[in-house]
């Protein structure tokens, strides 16, 4: 026939791979349901305009054929070093930096293995929306959008895959309408092989086939669910600390959280009242959302909240993208130690900022999570100067020191910590040694008429070290000053000032 007629007369081709049957084949039926259905790797991005919530997938948008009776549209896609982003290619415009979703870690993963170097074919398939018992579904959900990865991993690797990590797609497919996508990939008996096949959103269930073909004889099986902890919360009143960089970032709700054994672990911070919105705004970076793991304060009592956060003490941190598309999630993966204690802190860039929260933590071994008790932290920088470094009260420069104004709102008990900001002067034994006083005030200026030294109402211990700490009971809606100081007069230095309290307070420099 000659080719200009063939290409007259026809305008589809249906190319059908036979394999030779000495070739191995394991078919596996399983499905989307609930927990499972965890969607691509990277977000869809939300429409500000329109509501997500019942939109069909990205895939779904795009003309494609419909489905002929007894065949199948195939799809296959290359190798690569990560997934392609939403949808499986640009969206023609501006571009915008792919979200990576806290859920697809959750998708039925199965573990593959070759007894010797060979070529395997993976093919996933959906029921064909055709057929006649699913008539009553819409059709705009009759197709559903599926897609796959396969990571190649250390043979002696027997768990879950939490992330897709640089190197590790051997193959991945981007979302597609079509009844069944193939990958195609050389496998090795060196490695290990992750199958994680998806649908096009998180939560969309359904059932799926999954038919692996060899030459070589091979293992499937499917690894286990990961344990899932999910505390729910809400950043109100004192509670809106604001991000790392604000004094009162302690304030924020804190988690602490352990393991029993080392564990790889995905923690996603979900704002809920964008989850559910029914119109999708756009990102707003004054709203970014911050998750913090830190190690956690070590107190007289043991370990405990924190009041603020160095760049040593944190050990993983996932802010909001630069170029993500809303402020709806931010995801963390991160490996836990056993028997080591961790805090987990939400927050929102702008203090003051109230809105309900979702904390999630996948792992595939159990975790405990132990919110820990409310409590307003503030934490302020000083610095003793040749004009206000005048030591202790024996001292006739005294009344010179940094202060601090506090008042409470009811009668309570503070924790405050004084600390020296490390430097490399040499220290002085005892003209170092740091204390702080405590003495009422007779307003919101902060004056203290007379001898400042009737004024005191508490006073600490002059300790040799890089930091104090003390508590005490404080009336309230009475104000008072707090002089931080060092023993002796003229010992320069920036130190911070951080007050603790499980009722509100207002605190500022004076």
């Amino acid at each position: 026939m000659p080719f200009a007629d063939f290409a007259a007369l026809f305008n589809r081709i249906h190319v059908c791979r036979m394999f030779p049957p000495t070739w191995h084949q394991l078919t596996l039926h399983c499905g989307w349901q609930g927990p499972s259905a965890g969607g691509p790797y990277y977000l869809q991005p939300h429409d500000p305009a329109f509501p997500a919530t019942g939109a069909a997938p990205a895939a779904d948008r795009s003309p494609s054929p419909s489905f002929p009776t007894g065949s199948a549209d195939v799809s296959i896609s290359g190798a690569g070093d990560r997934p392609p982003g939403p949808g499986g290619g640009g969206n023609g415009g501006a571009p915008v930096a792919p979200a990576v979703s806290s859920t697809w870690c959750c998708n039925p993963q199965f573990r593959m293995t070759v007894r010797k170097a060979c070529e395997v074919v993976v093919c996933l398939g959906q029921q064909d929306p055709t057929v006649s018992y699913r008539s009553h579904v819409p059709k705009r959900h009759r197709k559903r959008a599926i897609g796959l990865q396969v990571l190649r991993v250390p043979l002696e690797s027997l768990g879950r895959r939490w992330e897709i990590r640089s190197g590790e797609a051997v193959a991945s497919l981007p979302l597609s309408t079509g009844r069944e996508v193939v990958a195609s990939f050389k496998a090795s008996p060196d490695y290990a092989y992750v199958v994680v096949p998806h649908a096009g959103r998180a939560g969309e269930e359904g059932a799926f086939i999954l038919r692996t073909l060899s030459a070589s004889p091979l293992e499937v099986e499917q690894l286990p669910a990961p344990l899932c902890l999910v505390v729910g919360g809400q950043w109100t009143a004192f509670l809106t600390g604001g991000n790392r960089s604000c004094p009162s970032w302690g304030s924020n709700p804190q988690y602490m959280v352990s393991c029993s054994q080392r564990a790889q672990v995905v923690a996603s911070l979900t704002r809920l009242d964008l989850k559910y919105a029914l119109i999708k705004a756009p990102r707003d970076p004054a709203r970014d959302l911050d998750l913090v793991l830190a190690l956690p304060e070590q107190g007289p009592d043991g370990p405990g909240r924190r009041t603020a956060v160095r760049d040593a003490d944190v050990v993983a941190a996932a802010s909001q993208q630069q170029l993500a598309g809303s402020n709806e999630e931010v995801v963390m993966s991160v490996v836990l130690e056993p028997e080591t204690p961790y805090i987990l802190v939400p927050s929102i860039s702008t203090p003051g900022v109230e809105a309900p929260y979702e904390l999630r933590l996948m792992s595939g071994v159990p975790l405990e999570l132990v919110p820990l008790p409310e409590m307003q932290s503030v934490q302020l920088p000083g610095e003793w100067t040749a004009e206000t470094a005048g030591g202790c009260n024996v001292n006739p420069l005294w009344r010179r020191n940094p202060k601090y104004h506090i008042v409470l709102t009811s009668f309570g008990r503070v924790r405050i910590t004084l600390s020296r900001v490390p430097n490399r002067k040499p220290r002085h034994p005892v003209d170092d040694m740091l204390g702080l006083y405590i003495l009422r005030a007779g307003g919101p200026d902060g004056e203290v008429k007379g001898d400042p030294r009737r004024a005191v109402v508490a006073e600490s211990t002059f300790v040799p070290q890089p930091d104090t700490t003390a508590e005490y009971e404080l009336n309230g809606g009475c104000h008072y000053v707090i002089m931080p100081c060092t023993y002796g007069p003229g010992r320069l230095g920036r130190f911070t000032l951080s007050v603790s309290s499980a009722t509100s307070f207002q605190f500022k420099a004076l």
